[in-house]
């Protein structure tokens, strides 16, 4: 979630102080606001945004429930291993930004036909 909050530079070691409890991370700060990025279970969130209220939220972005599954791959439990055996459908791309060589590498994995 990336959540923007007034931040008057008094109440700045407050909020902070906060992202950091919740193992957030600062994406930008301005004269008189903070943005900033926490994820985490449903409950995480919510309780971050409640604690932000206070300070004003100027605007809220979040995204729907987000997940891989630890451990082994779904390609290793077949026998493969490789980014190449995934079915293009289960590749899922970052929201974050990456490298462009590296989108345009996850792009051409997605969309290339598997060889029989």
């Amino acid at each position: 979630m990336l959540i923007k909050v007034s931040s008057p530079p008094e109440k700045r070691p407050e909020i902070f102080q906060l992202i950091e409890s919740f193992r957030g991370r600062v994406v930008d700060i301005q004269h008189a606001n903070v943005m900033m990025e926490i994820s985490g279970t449903e409950g995480k969130v919510e309780a971050f945004i409640e604690l932000m209220r206070p300070y004003g939220i100027l605007e809220l972005a979040r995204t729907g429930r987000i997940a891989l599954v630890r451990g082994e791959s779904e390609a290793s439990d077949r026998g493969g291993g490789h980014v190449s055996d995934v079915q293009p459908e289960k590749i899922v791309l970052p929201t974050r930004r990456l490298d462009p060589k590296l989108v345009d590498l996850l792009r051409s994995l997605k969309t290339a036909t598997p060889s029989a």
